[in-house]
């Protein structure tokens, strides 16, 4: 028959052989903490009833102290700044608080009127075997005069009691017990705001010096009780320094990077939503809270996150440049956490050729059949006409087209009239920045294409340079740190899909795969090919051939056809 005899929430007695257990339930507010449990479940023994009762409320006793305990933590955790790279000015305050903690806890021993009771009891418990471990029952001490100070029975036990720590202290040192330091390192590390994370080696490193300093602190305690004069020091705080560094983030970063490199509006788009994305995944963190860990999981959110790993690229590569200036120039971090980490991009053969049909589409417009000039401002003038020509018969990218000066334009002995496509000052007069092209392989002399000069542009040519233009295309505008295709390549997406071409890749850039492509086909080698259109080729081999092969290489150019495009020139012939 069940016992109806009511038992302690929680306690289940023993069954079928199995030992009487608690139910420890966990608050709600803990649970997170605890990995998302609801409760414990702990055996007492195999015991009677009573002597499970009295385990159970031992149990749920020690389990309120660690909830409580937790709570506080967690508490802690939002007010207190976490430190993951322990710099060594602060490794060195935390050991010198540990130090001059140890000092005034003597300084208590030795002041307090009460402490004679507890150091007679103190030494009596130091002598006996741990197992007959016992507290001696009396009354407490009677208050003394404080200026008596100890007598030489106390003086004594205390004498021994810090001989016998200090024994003990340097065997911890010895041992490198760094468990034995860690919570009074962490004492003091959360009296400066600190909550530091103990594990990462810098904070190894802390607390081996902190032992270092518990060690000396007991030392001189122990020559206290000769009678050595030692100054207990105030406890040390944080480097003035680090308290500000800890409380830097991105956002403190981005501001420097504002002022000092000046980027473009792209690139500092891209890095507002880096910080924004970075901060979905982790909250808002000091730099100082960074670690290695936090770089994966970054780098996976932004894979995520983002359409095309090209884009999660673009965003991690700002990050860590944010973070190389936080630690290589500003010093708020001792090195970049993240450094280690990068995004990989899959190669993928995503960009087409262009189709016969859609370059039909491209060029059947008034633009290019009567030389119709958009009204547009995005559009450039007359470098809507001429760019996508060109970059049909060179493969350039827009930006390097659109940059082109007066002087770019020159003729060869061997080539005729040629195009060189590089980097080089800026016009100071015209208020224009340096030219960029987007590697050195860009940087090329190549022949303007026959079917180019037919269509007008030599006399093009001569008509800007009538007007004292230092720039080919002087109606290109762009917003100041932006590439010189900025607003182009808006206009030339918008013509784009007004002809009927939607399709992704079908774009500016895939004239550059298109001319690769026809070049080939024409039987073209490709270190010519590569030489005309500015792409890389391996081991430089490519580069030697493009500079002893000029006089070939109008002849190659020439084998590069459109025979689907059969417009005519439209461009206004010269007055002669």
């Amino acid at each position: 028959m069940k016992s109806k005899m009511a038992k302690p929430l929680g306690l289940t007695p023993a069954s079928r052989g199995r030992a009487p257990s608690i139910r420890i339930c966990i608050p709600d507010d803990l649970r997170e903490a605890y990995g998302g449990r609801a409760d414990f479940r702990l055996s007492l023994g195999k015991v009677d009833w009573a002597t499970a009762k009295a385990r159970a409320a031992t149990v749920r006793a020690a389990k309120e102290v660690e909830f409580a305990a937790k709570r506080q933590a967690l508490k802690d955790a939002k007010t207190l700044t976490p430190v993951t790279e322990v710099s060594p000015e602060l490794s060195n305050a935390i050991a010198l608080a540990v130090y001059a903690r140890g000092l005034a806890q003597d300084d208590v021993l030795r002041d307090a009127s009460e402490s004679a009771a507890l150091l007679s009891e103190v030494a009596a418990v130091a002598r006996q075997p741990l197992a007959a471990l016992q507290l001696p029952a009396k009354e407490p001490a009677k208050r003394r005069d404080y200026n008596e100070g100890l007598t030489d029975a106390e003086a004594q036990t205390l004498a021994d009691l810090n001989a016998l720590a200090d024994g003990q202290a340097g065997l911890t040192l010895a041992r490198r017990r760094l468990t034995a330091v860690q919570p009074l390192a962490d004492s003091v590390a959360r009296a400066m705001g600190l909550a530091v994370d103990w594990s990462t080696e810098s904070a190894r490193r802390a607390l081996i010096a902190s032992l270092a300093e518990h060690r000396r602190a007991w030392g001189d305690r122990s020559r206290r009780d000769s009678g050595e004069v030692i100054q207990t020091p105030p406890e040390a705080k944080a480097p003035q320094a680090k308290e500000g560094l800890n409380g830097y983030t991105l956002e403190d970063v981005k501001t420097v990077w504002l002022s000092t490199h000046l980027p473009s509006r792209t690139l500092v788009s891209r890095a507002n939503t880096a910080i924004r994305r970075v901060n979905e995944c982790l909250g808002t963190l000091p730099l100082t809270a960074y670690t290695k860990a936090h770089g994966s999981a970054v780098v996976a959110h932004l894979l995520n996150s983002c359409n095309a790993q090209k884009t999660a690229k673009d965003q991690f590569d700002v990050l860590k440049s944010l973070l190389n200036i936080a630690a290589g120039v500003q010093g708020w971090i001792d090195s970049n956490p993240w450094a280690a980490h990068a995004v990989k991009v899959k190669k993928s053969q995503k960009r087409v050729d262009l189709p016969s049909d859609v370059l039909r589409k491209l060029f059947d417009s008034p633009l290019f059949k009567s030389y119709t000039l958009p009204t547009s401002v995005l559009a450039g003038g007359a470098a809507a006409y001429w760019v996508p020509l060109l970059g049909l018969y060179t493969g350039a990218r827009q930006s390097d087209l659109c940059q082109l000066r007066i002087e770019d334009v020159t003729i060869h002995p061997d080539m005729g009239l040629t195009l060189t496509i590089l980097a080089d000052a800026g016009d100071e007069d015209e208020d224009r920045p340096e030219t960029k092209t987007k590697n050195e392989t860009a940087r090329r002399r190549t022949p303007i294409h026959s079917h180019l000069i037919r269509l007008g542009f030599a006399d093009y040519l001569e008509d800007v340079k009538a007007t004292g233009s230092k720039l080919l295309f002087p109606d290109v505008k762009y917003p100041e740190g932006e590439p010189a295709g900025y607003n182009f390549t808006k206009w030339f997406s918008a013509y784009r899909k007004e002809q009927g071409i939607h399709r992704r890749y079908q774009d500016f850039h895939a004239f550059r795969h298109t001319s690769r492509t026809r070049l080939t086909d024409a039987n073209v080698e490709h270190v010519i090919s590569s030489a005309l259109l500015g792409h890389t080729v391996g081991g430089g081999t490519g580069r030697g051939t493009y500079d002893h092969s000029v006089a070939t290489l109008r002849e190659h150019l020439e084998k590069l056809t459109y025979p689907e495009l059969d417009f005519l020139r439209s461009y206004p012939a010269r007055n002669a």
